[in-house]
């Protein structure tokens, strides 16, 4: 359940929240918490708390000591909408006091309309405390254009780009984020349900901290007033590849959405990833195929 109170400029939510800083490549998470939103047009100021384990690891709330202690989320953005463009800072915290470790995650984000299309882009620089001798870190950036080509086709292209990890730091690429943020998502209503088998996510693509270097076009199709069809495709190195096997990883995507009556959707596709590892020791292709039916009330 949440609560929504509106006074003038602020919105106030409290309650079951799913909070997106930016672009989303810095937090995107569900939870319960508080978020509170001041519009001062044109500027935006957001601010948020939540409260991510109660009582910690051991999941005991009578006592907040030790492994007992909660893990919350502190996260906040400064945002400024015109018709020339939007831009916005934004900083989000999780401290884990059971563990005595803590996330930090700091970005810029911007999107602008360039002819009959969109320019957008975010870059997140992260650090923190994995453990007593080992620290978070991370910097990654996505640059991608969208345009109309047509009034049935939409053509588009982004550039992502990731620092690997040094020996004493974990590659991390978000401080929180319960969808595995990847730009081959939202393909249409199924969303992440048919993302492709990526590993540890689009900007860590090896699972090792060694970074990655990737370019992603995707195509979106109103075939008819009832059908609409899109397509991805990803091509992934590891920027740092002496520290993983991975040598590169094709991933496609290809979804429908077909209108079958107002309120209910019928949604399929099929999804791919090739790895190419330099020993050949784990190649083998992943498909995902999906079906799904949607009915809104």
């Amino acid at each position: 359940a949440t609560i929504n109170l509106k006074q003038g400029p602020v919105n106030l939510l409290v309650g079951l929240i799913e909070p997106n800083l930016g672009l989303g490549t810095n937090w995107s998470y569900q939870m319960q918490g508080i978020q509170a939103d001041f519009a001062f047009s044109p500027v935006t100021l957001t601010l948020i708390y939540g409260k991510e384990s109660e009582g910690g690891a051991a999941g005991n709330t009578l006592t907040d000591d030790g492994a007992n202690d909660d893990t919350n989320l502190f996260a906040g953005q400064l945002t400024y909408a015109a018709d020339a463009f939007t831009a916005g800072i934004h900083a989000a915290f999780q401290d884990n006091a059971a563990n005595d470790t803590d996330k930090n995650g700091l970005g810029f984000f911007f999107s602008a309309p360039i002819g009959a299309g969109k320019l957008a882009g975010e870059i997140v620089t992260f650090n923190g405390d994995a453990s007593a001798t080992t620290e978070y870190a991370g910097t990654q950036f996505f640059i991608g254009y969208n345009t109309p080509v047509s009034e049935t086709l939409s053509l588009g292209v982004e550039v992502i780009w990731a620092q690997d990890a040094d020996a004493n730091e974990v590659q991390i690429t978000a401080v929180e984020d319960d969808a595995n943020y990847t730009l081959l998502d939202w393909a249409g209503a199924l969303g992440y349900n048919n993302a492709p088998l990526t590993g540890c996510g689009i900007f860590d693509v090896s699972g090792d901290g060694a970074g990655v270097m990737g370019i992603v076009g995707n195509v979106k199709f109103s075939a008819s007033e009832a059908l609409t069809l899109y397509a991805k495709l990803g091509y992934f190195e590891p920027k740092e590849d002496s520290k993983t096997n991975l040598d590169s990883k094709l991933v496609a995507i290809a979804n429908f959405d077909y209108a079958v009556m107002p309120a209910v959707t019928l949604s399929g596709g099929i999804s791919y990833a090739a790895p190419d590892y330099d020993d050949g020791s784990n190649d083998d292709e992943q498909i995902v195929s999906t079906l799904q039916l949607g009915v809104s009330f």
